[in-house]
């Protein structure tokens, strides 16, 4: 097709004084150049003319004009090449090994010097630098090269899918953090983007006296306020994580000192319910005691690292200390209740799924409002030396699904739809839409016509009896499962004992979350729609989300690949990578709901999720197809009734929907980006698939040998990560001769002392689980190998997130880790960095929760 329309041109012949030019053949040809093997297509064109060398670039500026008429971008050659003549084989026919060889550096470098009238030897403003830099870096210019042309655009340079968004990543770190793809599309030269984000960045500068200067190749802000800026205190830091871990332990060694039932199993139930009543009860105490007047002048900026700010980084890491406990009871009554005791305003009838709330105080939720899984409701913002603590106010009959983030001073109106992934600050107007970067207003008739007071879902008496219920059941598996392992420890002695007794209770607890998935709840039928008062959605939904929240700790004891088995039919050569350690893909004991076909790779932080909410808050059921061949990036989501083609490539930070499938029928490799997802001219990375070597190929012994080495070295690495700490403990024991400390504050004092320990212990483990990584260039790329760790590594990991994040020992443990990171850094999560070998952060950087900064990618 691209030969035919280039055979069918009609050239302008006002600027050829001599014969018009005739094109005789053309050949167009995939070449595989670069380093990173990408492809490009390349268009040689037999022409006859007169004084052929004279006139050969205005020819293939017309060629190259005529196809981005004709053609859609992604099909538009590279490079052209102008020939006299093509060689021949001996059949008279076109011999293509023996056409000129692509040599990428001299074709750029000619193409810079084509126009000698539109050169710009000089660039205009620190802005262009930066962007030329860019261009170089990221499209292959030749770094000697002294010609710089702001105008030619990076199609005309042959730029590939990944060169494209190297550039778009390049100048998201360096000049705009929300630089859009589109908006590099649109404006694909120097001087067409520099014009575009000049105002976009001044924007953003509010001092006036700020100067924007190009400094080793990155866009800065100078101004005088940067010198004052206070730095973090290691003392403070060390002795609110002590602090912390005091209030921490001190309800265990309290009510565990108490014995109120002469039964060991009554025993253990009031354990599991007493501590983590204390653990809840203590946050609203501390922030009482920290903030005794509250948030009531939220609206004012604080100084970073005062005193202020250290006493919301201690609430805020109270808080996700007990989002295990708060898990049991989201979606419930009980969480709004505890959220009110917090502080926060909750309506009636309203569902919230989420702990990712910085400052519950600075909430304000109305009536049958839904807010899904994993939203997060951001009250902090960081400035380059301050902090603002913002307030979130969501009004009557809003839906805001999952993945989706609140920032800001936000005011949701009444009747909004807030789909998965989305983000908004500021003001929503009522009978909104928000679809990632896009909002629509006017909802369905139905919604229009409601009034504000008017209440989408009503939660009934007996609702809330049926959730207690669950949840008592729950509190009794556990309690059974803890009372059978601590009777199976005294089979053997000392550690093994103790070892084995874990091992017991963990299988325990597994087993019966099984019987839970599988029998007592069991599939749901795909295209189903459950309405949120209905105890069909609080049977098949809520309870099958509470036994993963509470259950999921037990499945440590599997290799993360059975877990997906759970949830999905998984046929063979796929690989999914790692996920959250308190998540399955998509629901536990329903695996009909996702099936994953051959050759499909999954990249890390997804989202498979066979749900949606409606506008009318009813959850829509309906399967998930992965088929052939296809790749995804990280922090992709999959909604219900997706159909995911074969040869299909779906970028990070990506949402697919069942609106995306009419998309892929007539492509061969498709391309998919944003939010929501949108077929884009790439090159899919599924397009490379035919050298995979199937796994499913090996003879069946090598086959099951493999599955056996990768088990047996997987249960080895669980038990040394369950044992080494009961062994470090019991030396320290020993070592010590507790009979002489009998009062209460040296028992405290102690074992203050073995808990910070253990958190020293997870922060080893992480190192070593990093050594265990690693990164090593070859011709330019890095290869990473992955040694496979146990789950209970993770966890290991979540310890030191829920302690330690925020602060400076976060940075010193990833620079250990191999990551190149400056001064006065803001870590609010460790789970942030995935490649620390590969990371490198300036100074002054503040990294939100959940954020994701990743190096690599299957």
């Amino acid at each position: 097709e691209i030969e035919n329309v280039i055979m069918k041109i009609s050239f302008n012949t006002a600027s050829y004084l001599l014969n018009n030019p005739e094109i005789h053949n053309c050949v167009v040809m995939k070449v595989i150049h670069d380093l990173h093997e990408q492809e490009y297509l390349v268009a040689y064109v037999h022409v006859t003319i007169d004084d052929f060398e004279k006139h050969k670039n205005e020819i293939e500026k017309q060629i190259k004009v005529h196809c981005q008429q004709n053609l859609p971008s992604y099909m538009i050659p590279s490079f052209f090449i102008v020939m006299k003549e093509f060689p021949l084989n001996q059949n008279g026919k076109v011999d293509r090994k023996q056409l000129p060889k692509i040599d990428r550096a001299l074709l750029i470098d000619g193409k810079l010097e084509s126009d000698n009238k539109n050169i710009n030897t000089k660039v205009s403003s620190p802005l262009e630098q930066v962007l030329w830099k860019i261009f170089v870096e990221s499209f292959g210019i030749p770094v000697d090269t002294n010609k710089i042309n702001t105008d030619i655009s990076f199609s005309a340079l042959g730029a590939s899918s990944l060169h494209a968004m190297k550039a778009l990543t390049l100048i998201r770190q360096r000049i705009y953090p929300q630089m859009d793809f589109r908006l590099l599309f649109a404006n694909p030269t120097v001087r067409q983007l520099s014009n575009i984000l000049e105002p976009l960045i001044s924007s953003n500068i509010m001092d006036e006296k700020a100067k924007v200067e190009s400094q080793n190749g990155n866009l800065v802000v100078k101004n005088e306020l940067q010198q004052q800026r206070l730095k973090p205190s290691l003392s403070i830091e060390t002795c609110s994580v002590v602090l912390l871990a005091l209030i921490y332990i001190s309800p265990v060694l309290g009510i565990t000192q108490l014995h109120p039932f002469s039964s060991l199993i009554f025993n253990i139930m009031f354990y599991l319910i007493t501590i983590p009543s204390l653990h809840l009860m203590q946050y609203i105490l501390i922030s009482r005691l920290l903030f005794p007047f509250g948030c009531q002048q939220e609206q004012n900026e604080y100084q970073l690292f005062s005193w202020t700010y250290y006493r919301r980084w201690f609430l805020q890491r109270l808080w996700f200390l007990n989002t295990s406990y708060l898990s049991i009871l989201l979606g419930t009554s009980f969480y709004n209740l505890y959220l009110r005791l917090c502080g926060a305003n909750i309506g009636q009838n309203t569902h919230v799924l989420t702990t990712l709330i910085d400052v519950p105080e600075l909430i304000d939720i109305g009536d049958s409002v839904f807010i899904g899984k994993d939203v997060f409701l951001c009250n902090i913002l960081y400035h380059q030396k301050t902090f603002q603590l913002t307030r979130i106010i969501i009004n009557n009959n809003c839906t805001i699904d999952a993945e989706s983030v609140l920032y800001g001073n936000v005011e949701v109106k009444d009747k909004v739809l807030m789909k998965s992934m989305s983000s908004v600050t500021g003001l929503v107007l009522s009978n909104s839409i928000i679809d990632g970067q896009n909002t629509s207003y006017g909802s369905s008739s139905c919604m229009s016509n409601l009034s504000n007071s008017h209440q989408l879902t009503k939660f009934k008496t007996r609702h809330t009896l049926y959730q207690f219920l669950c949840i008592v059941m729950v509190l009794l598996t556990h309690t059974l499962s803890i009372y059978c392992g601590y009777l199976s420890s005294f089979t053997f002695k000392d550690n093994i004992g103790v070892l084995f007794g874990s091992i017991i209770y963990l299988l325990l607890s597994m087993s019966m979350a099984l019987v839970f998935f599988f029998i007592l709840i069991g599939n749901i039928q795909s295209c189903t729609i459950y309405k949120m008062d209905t105890f069909g959605y609080l049977h098949k939904i809520w309870f099958r989300n509470l036994i993963t929240n509470t259950f999921i700790h037990s499945f440590s004891i599997l290799p993360k690949t059975y877990h997906h088995y759970l949830s999905a039919v998984i046929s063979k050569n796929v690989e999914i990578g790692i996920t959250m350690p308190d998540s399955f893909i998509g629901f536990p004991g329903s695996p009909n709901l996702i099936q994953i076909d051959d050759n499909v790779t999954v990249s890390c932080d997804y989202l498979l999720m066979p749900t949606e909410m409606t506008h009318e808050q009813e959850c829509v059921v309906n399967k998930i197809h992965l088929t052939e061949n296809v790749f995804l990036g990280s922090m992709v989501t999959i909604q219900q009734g997706a159909l995911i083609e074969p040869n299909t490539t779906i970028g990070s930070l990506t949402r697919i929907t069942a609106l995306n499938n009419i998309s892929t029928i007539n492509n061969n490799h498709t391309f998919f980006l944003g939010i929501p997802g949108e077929s884009i001219p790439l090159t899919s990375l599924s397009a490379r698939t035919s050298n995979l070597q199937s796994f499913s190929k090996l003879p069946n012994y090598k086959y099951w040998f493999n599955i056996w080495k990768i088990n047996t070295m997987f249960y080895f690495k669980y038990i040394c990560s369950l044992l080494a700490p009961i062994i470090l403990i019991s030396i320290c024991n020993k070592s010590i001769d507790l009979s002489s400390y009998t009062t209460i504050i040296c028992n405290v004092i102690w074992n203050l002392f073995l808990f910070i320990l253990f958190i020293f212990y997870c922060a080893i483990t992480c190192l070593y689980d990093e050594k265990c990584r690693r990164f090593y260039q070859e011709n330019n790329e890095y290869t990473y190998n992955f040694k496979r760790l146990p789950l209970m590594n993770v966890y290991h990991a979540n310890v030191i997130d829920q302690f330690l994040s925020g602060t400076q020992w976060i940075v010193f443990l990833l620079r250990f880790m191999g990551a190149k990171i400056g001064n006065n850094l803001i870590v609010n999560d460790f789970f942030s960095i995935t490649d620390p070998q590969l990371t490198e952060i300036n100074d002054d950087v503040r990294i939100y929760s959940r954020a994701i900064i990743q190096a690599s990618y299957f």
